[in-house]
């Protein structure tokens, strides 16, 4: 991320990708659901005097236009999911990217942390992931082959993989011939 790039956070959780790339000097969008944790992201961006870089929104990010509940697992914070766990957190909105960035705007990097989302966020970014040039994706066990499959349909190639445990972080790039 450098000056004048964009920079596309979904789930952005308190905002340490987000901070940093407004700081190297991109524009930045960055989507978080957790009420909490989107006070904490819109306090680090106001500390940070990043207003005029980050643009946060307070929705979930997937497939359609809907409400729908946002599960926790009771344990930990960050590991709010769109995708059925252990309680209901809260009610929130759900857009799809392509309804949520302008179809004039490239964007430089996109990272999906979506907590077992990510496929859901992917289908309703169609437009954009046609105007994006990497995807940051942390993927779930069980939708790897899935997530390949999506991105390979719309010419991404991985670049890097890195292992968490049983969670696939993947840095996809736009193939040079697409």
């Amino acid at each position: 991320m450098k000056e004048n790039t964009v920079f596309v956070d979904v789930g952005a959780f308190l905002g340490g990708y987000a901070i940093r790339a407004a700081k190297k000097g991109a524009k930045v969008l960055a989507f978080e659901p957790s009420k909490s944790n989107y006070q904490l992201l819109e306090r680090n961006i106001q500390i940070n005097d990043l207003g005029n870089k980050i643009t946060a929104f307070k929705i979930a990010v997937g497939s359609a236009r809907e409400k729908r509940p946002l599960y926790s697992d009771g344990l930990f914070y960050a590991t709010l999911s769109l995708v059925s766990n252990t309680m209901v957190e809260e009610y929130v909105d759900v857009y799809p990217l392509d309804e949520m960035i302008a179809s004039e705007l490239n964007i430089d990097l996109l990272k999906i942390n979506a907590e077992g989302a990510e496929i859901e966020v992917l289908k309703g970014a169609d437009k954009v992931l046609k105007r994006t040039k990497y995807v940051m994706v942390e993927v779930q066990p069980e939708n790897k082959k899935e997530v390949y499959s999506l991105m390979k349909q719309y010419g991404f190639k991985v670049l890097d993989i890195n292992m968490r445990g049983k969670i696939l972080n993947i840095l996809f790039h736009r193939a040079k011939n697409q």
